[in-house]
């Protein structure tokens, strides 16, 4: 692999993870903490682990597809606009459980921004990735 292509597969994988364990060690800071809104926290960072995930399955398919028979018959089998409508739409419910009742719990303001950036980026990438002719 070039320089280029290492470049974009940090770029493409590593933001969304690092966003995604940055969620993760804010809730799990929370988590002795009596937060009154605990059940729609735990709801917003399963769905950005959710598409996290799925993220992570999908560009591996993408990259390799060419390399790999098994990678190859899911790439076909897969749709790349039902995936990513499924897909913008747990980022959508991520981001509102980011931002629904926010006044109400100041001790949550750091999860819910790490929620809310996950979500945003993961939403770009999903909107790029289904909007995509090819």
């Amino acid at each position: 692999m070039t320089l280029g292509e290492w470049v974009l597969v940090i770029a493409v994988c590593g933001i969304p993870l690092w966003l995604a364990a940055r969620a993760w060690r804010r809730y799990l800071a929370l988590v002795g903490a009596a937060v009154a809104e605990r059940s729609q926290m735990q709801v917003g960072l399963a769905l950005t682990t959710a598409t996290t995930a799925m993220w992570l399955a999908v560009f591996a398919i993408m990259a390799l597809q060419g390399r790999n028979v098994l990678a190859y018959s899911f790439a076909r089998k897969l749709s790349p606009g039902i995936v990513g409508l499924v897909n913008l739409c747990l980022c959508a419910g991520g981001l509102v459980c980011s931002r629904l009742r926010r006044s109400a719990a100041q001790q949550t303001v750091a999860l819910r921004n790490a929620i809310a950036a996950s979500s945003g980026v993961l939403m770009l990438i999903w909107l790029l990735l289904t909007l995509n002719p090819h």
